[in-house]
């Protein structure tokens, strides 16, 4: 699974890597941007939380660690056309 190693967390690693991805998104038009992460990992859904990603739902046992069922929370951000009034 990709990540920032928790070594190197707290540098803006992992926001420098979603603002990069956002602005691709953008740059190609998307509106929307998915992701998932385990509900242990708060870090990370705190960053993603930061970002502007919401929780859209749960998804129970959805993978294992060290052979132990993992809940992941499956989140999602909706990026205004640029040219919208809001």
């Amino acid at each position: 699974m990709p990540g920032v190693r928790a070594s190197h967390h707290g540098r803006g690693i992992g926001r420098g890597l979603l603002d990069a991805a956002i602005a691709e998104v953008r740059r190609r038009c998307m509106w929307r941007l998915e992701l998932s992460t385990m509900t242990h990992n708060h870090v990370a859904w705190q960053l993603y939380a930061a970002c502007g990603f919401e929780v859209e739902g749960l998804r129970r046992s959805s993978s294992r660690v060290d052979g132990e069922p993992v809940d992941e929370y499956y989140m999602a951000m909706l990026l205004p056309r640029e040219d919208s009034v809001q």
